[in-house]
């Protein structure tokens, strides 16, 4: 979702097996998506090894990036990026999902896909919203965590700011900013202000609010941040620190804490 990527979407290149094909052969032959995804995340898992339905999703998500122009390294970067990649080793069936979840929740090539095709709308209104969003990542990397919609919102937040201000101006502001979202309420916006939030009524958390909080826990059950866990948690996460098959579902997506 770099200003790389979305100009390559949008320019015009041939069409090869990195970026999609519509099929796979007859007699089993790995979907090219399925070898990206095990170059970019191992161990592998052969082809041959995948249930019927695992392969049929694979595929399908293949058409999906297919249609839309989207390399299936571009996809696997973007998995890579927001710390999604881990759910391969979980399930195929979870990062090649393309429709909703129950919860009215967008799966995560969905989400990914909406995100995508923004960036290509802002990237013909003015590039530069683009590259800054990536010097704002590059800066602070650890905006990564906060999710696919923070990055959208951001975007969103830059594309508005640059219909006021120049670049220069911007980039100004950005060089005395500490943090991504101090930056971005020094354009005028503010990510929390922007996003809708699914809320589960009766928890009264945000799917997003749910992501972070496991995200937090983790960090700190593996002992890459300081703090001390929460009892309450323990029915999310395995006695190795990661999270257990309930866990999965909240950060893929389909439920709330």
């Amino acid at each position: 979702m770099t200003f790389q990527e979305i100009a390559y979407i949008t320019g015009t290149h041939e069409r090869d097996a990195r970026i999609g094909t519509k099929s796979i052969l007859d007699g089993g032959a790995e979907h090219p998506l399925w070898t990206i995804l095990n170059i970019k995340f191992p161990p592998t898992k052969q082809w041959r090894e995948l249930r019927g339905a695992e392969r049929t999703q694979i595929q399908r998500a293949g058409e999906v990036l297919h249609e839309n122009d989207i390399p299936y390294s571009f996809y696997a970067n973007h998995l890579q990026r927001f710390g999604k990649g881990f759910l391969k080793q979980r399930s195929p069936l979870i990062i090649t999902k393309y429709k909703p979840a129950s919860t009215g929740m967008p799966s995560i090539l969905g989400e990914y896909i909406k995100v995508v095709k923004f960036l290509i709308e802002s990237y013909h209104e003015n590039k530069d919203c683009l590259k800054i969003n990536d010097m704002v990542y590059k800066r602070f990397p650890k905006t990564f965590e906060h999710g696919a919609l923070h990055y959208y919102y951001g975007v969103k937040i830059i594309r508005e700011a640059l219909r006021n201000h120049t670049t220069n101006d911007i980039l100004r502001i950005l060089a005395q900013s500490d943090n991504a979202d101090e930056f971005l309420k020094s354009l005028g916006g503010s990510v929390a202000d922007h996003k809708p939030l699914e809320i589960d009524l009766n928890k009264g958390v945000s799917q997003e609010g749910s992501v972070k909080v496991l995200q937090r826990e983790m960090r700190i059950r593996l002992g890459k941040d300081s703090g001390k866990s929460s009892p309450a948690l323990n029915k999310y996460f395995k006695k190795d620190g990661t999270l257990n098959g309930r866990g999965i579902k909240v950060v893929s997506g389909e439920s709330t804490l």
